[in-house]
Parts: structure tokens; sequence; C-alpha cells
């Protein structure tokens, strides 16, 4: 008897069976959406679309010459807590990702639909330009792959699941 037949005869195979179907669904809708280079659904956040140039990032970026992270500047969080990020240096209106290749820093702000950057936003891409790095706003995975390229970072995936 295999391992699922095992957990179904003791009662508790079909509703993680189904759950575990619904997230490979889901993780392959993700995929394809990322391939496709699709931007974050009507309605979507920029959560959905932060991951998803995340999980794009992690595979199209060259492994031993371009490192990229996030930098959790948004959400809602109890005051302490943004005391403490505050102490150790988040910077309002940092970019939502840093991409560092051959020692050029991008700093990588997403937004969906009409989304605008806030004062703290143009304040800090003023410095961070002054300063020589790159920042570039950026709606949709093809925008991400666009900016890459035209900063002349080597990827080694397309938008459209593509191989280069």
């Amino acid at each position: 008897m295999t391992p699922k037949r095992q957990t179904r005869a003791a009662g508790h195979g079909d509703a993680r069976d189904r759950k575990q179907a619904q997230s490979g669904q889901a993780a392959h809708r993700k995929h394809n959406t990322a391939a496709a280079g699709a931007k974050a659904p009507p309605g979507g956040s920029e959560h959905h679309l932060q991951a998803a140039v995340a999980e794009f990032l992690g595979f199209a970026l060259p492994p031993h010459e371009a490192v990229f992270c996030s930098i959790p500047n948004g959400g809602k969080r109890a005051k302490a807590t943004a005391g403490k990020l505050k102490a150790e240096g988040l910077q309002p209106g940092a970019p939502d990702l840093l991409i560092l290749w051959k020692g050029r820093v991008i700093g990588l702000e997403l937004k969906t639909g009409k989304g605008r950057l806030s004062p703290q936003q143009m304040a800090f891409s003023m410095r961070w330009t002054t300063a020589g790095g790159v920042y570039a706003v950026a709606r949709s995975l093809e925008e991400v792959a666009g900016l890459l390229d035209a900063a002349g970072v080597p990827l080694r995936a397309r938008i459209g699941g593509g191989a280069s």
C-alpha cells in the first residue's frame, strides 16, 4: 500500500490531498504567470507583484554575478517593532528590492495599476541616484526584465519562459 493510500485508509487523506493538489495548481499558475510576464492580476497587490518578481529574479539573474534582496519597508507593524526597525536603519522611501550586479546597485520600486511614488520615495530616489545608484519603478515582470536588460544585466531567462 502506498503512503497516500495508507493516509486515506486512516481517514486523513482526502482533505490533505485536495489541499496539496490546490497548492500545486496554485504554484503551477504562479510559475506560468511569472514565465508569461503577466502583470499583477486586476486588484492584485504589490505583494503579489513583488513575489512574482522575486521568483523571476531567483532564476533569471546570473548566480555568481548578481544578488538581490527585499527591503521590508511596507506593511503595518506594532509601534515597538517600527521603532526597532527605524533604530536599525530602515529608511522611509527605500525601494522594494535591491539588485547588486558587478558593483552596480539597482533599487527597484514596484507599483501596481496607477500607484505613484510617495513623497518619501521620490526624495529617497533622488538621494539614491545622487549617490550613484540606479533607481527604477516597474509595474510588471516585463518592465523589470526590460529595465535589467537596459542596464546590461545578462538574464538567464526571459519573460515568456524561454531561456537565453
